[in-house]
């Protein structure tokens, strides 16, 4: 599954490759019913401009992507390639970069609704 390049405010960030997705996933029938689970940490390149800063480039890390709890889903922002951007204007940035949380959220979502179908 892809997710589409994000529009910001003054820009657009686009995630370039899954690098980590490492953890756990069950699926065990209880009663001659199947109850699947999984816990995935979740690393994630993006590279893309903003405020005029061409390939901008970081990982997004999703410490803890779990089964039915993906209201509480969080991102960890780490920009590798940002030393044009002011620290006060990285902390901007990174807060826009959490607007990723809702389509990584629907891509698990997707996740899910498969993993029940089986």
């Amino acid at each position: 599954m892809t997710l589409e390049p994000l529009r910001l405010e003054d820009g657009y960030v686009q995630v370039t490759e899954v690098t980590r997705c490492a953890g756990e996933a069950s699926l065990v029938t209880v009663r001659n019913k199947k109850r699947h689970g999984y816990s995935y940490e979740i690393t994630l390149k993006f590279k893309g401009d903003w405020r005029g800063v061409k390939d901008v480039e970081g990982t997004l890390v999703i410490p803890e992507a779990s089964y039915n709890d993906l209201d509480d889903l969080k991102v960890e922002v780490d920009l590798s390639s940002a030393d044009s951007i002011e620290a006060s204007e990285k902390a901007v940035f990174c807060q826009e970069l959490r607007s990723f949380l809702d389509p990584i959220r629907d891509k698990l979502q997707t996740f899910e609704e498969e993993l029940k179908a089986r």
